[in-house]
């Protein structure tokens, strides 16, 4: 009988198990499902080579003259799907909802573009592939651990990392810190797995690795995970870390891009992530701390970014940002500046930054935050310079 997931919710991490027997019974449960994982791979991988080969008959698509692509019919493509188990990996892909999406993106109401096959059923056994690799590095085949995470991108890297010179700590735990953090577990130590593989995280790192070894041209379509995407942010680390050391204070944090943010903004960073306490007794941000806050800037607009910037903006931490709160933020904008240019009145930015979110609102919660579409406006324009002017001069543009 096929174990299904549910069974392993009765299993603790073996790491932290104590019983030899349930350590034991834990391995050969967690070994059995790999197995059986990669059962299921190998015959979606056959299946979905023959139905290539089947779509790609000129008896079975027809070629559009007008824009010379090759289209299959809709009921040829179901005649093609009945050859195959009903019970099987492949029939299992083609859901009434995909082949609705195949259809709609064909731009077509009878027939699908065969090269939009042919990328669905790769993407699919990629996705089958990374999914059985995080399962068997999973404690409860439900969640993957940072470390995990971390090991399974250094193997990725391995293929790539030969022939560069490049620190794999460092990227790996960069790229780790960026999934973490863009699936809301940057103070966590493990996310669940079915979050990953629904954010294409993964699968978007994974494209990253095959252009650069060569097997696609085109450029990564989420370059955050990207090499140089990581070197931009080494980089910026190591123009604050003026000494070093490898971790970075309040005082280094102030130069962040060149002087252009709230100083108070920035005060604030190490004080809601992980920091430690360095020998003058001042909270500093090793690299992955880091990470996590060069993300936030960047992904300001998401949820994640959001509520990292709700946090550091609840001064009192309970879970409100009021008027008192926006106004010290406020108070620190003229200081981003320039010596010649006129800043705003503290008193009346507040006043429109509250009226972004909620109009007349002497207040705003998380949730309210989360909701309003000019969140991101919100955090730039109260933190740094360049978004406060993309903002001022909107309607210009």
């Amino acid at each position: 009988m096929a174990l299904k997931l549910d069974h392993f919710s009765l299993l603790q991490d073996p790491s932290g198990e104590n019983d030899p027997i349930k350590k034991e019974f834990a391995r050969r449960v967690h070994s059995q499902f790999a197995l059986q994982q990669l059962v299921g791979i190998e015959s979606l991988r056959k299946e979905c080579n023959v139905m290539k080969k089947l779509i790609r008959d000129p008896q079975n698509m027809r070629l559009d003259e007008d824009n010379f692509r090759e289209y299959i019919p809709l009921t040829t493509l179901m005649k093609l799907l009945e050859e195959f188990q009903e019970t099987g990996e492949l029939r299992k892909l083609f859901t009434a909802r995909c082949i609705n999406n195949l259809v709609r993106i064909s731009k077509s109401h009878t027939s699908i573009i065969v090269d939009y096959i042919e990328s669905y059923l790769d993407s699919s056994i990629q996705t089958a592939k990374i999914h059985s690799q995080l399962l068997q590095l999973s404690p409860d085949c439900k969640h993957v651990l940072r470390n995990g995470l971390k090991s399974y991108i250094i193997d990725q890297l391995q293929r790539i990392f030969a022939d560069i010179n490049e620190n794999q700590e460092y990227y790996s735990e960069y790229v780790v810190a960026v999934i973490f953090f863009l699936l809301e577990g940057r103070r966590k130590n493990k996310i669940p797995i079915n979050e990953l593989m629904a954010s294409k995280l993964l699968i978007y790192f994974e494209e990253f690795v095959f252009v650069e070894i060569g097997l696609i041209k085109r450029q990564p379509i989420f370059e955050i995970l990207s090499l140089n995407q990581y070197r931009q942010a080494l980089n910026e680390f190591r123009i604050l870390d003026r000494d070093n050391s490898g971790m970075l204070s309040y005082s280094k944090l102030c130069r962040f891009q060149n002087d252009t943010f709230n100083t108070f903004f920035l005060k604030r960073v190490p004080e809601i992530s992980q920091s430690y306490i360095s020998t003058f007794s001042q909270l500093e941000l090793d690299f992955r701390g880091f990470v996590d806050f060069y993300t936030a800037v960047k992904f300001k607009h998401t949820r994640a970014g959001a509520k990292f910037h709700f946090e550091l903006f609840d001064l009192n931490n309970d879970g409100i940002i009021d008027a008192d709160e926006v106004k010290q933020f406020c108070s620190y904008v003229p200081n981003f500046f320039p010596p010649d240019e006129a800043s705003p009145d503290f008193e009346n930015l507040t006043t429109e930054l509250l009226d972004m979110i909620k109009s007349d609102a002497r207040s705003i919660t998380l949730e309210e935050f989360l909701a309003s579409p000019m969140r991101a406006t919100f955090s730039g324009v109260i933190s740094n310079y360049t978004d406060f002017r993309c903002y001022e001069t909107r309607e210009e543009s």
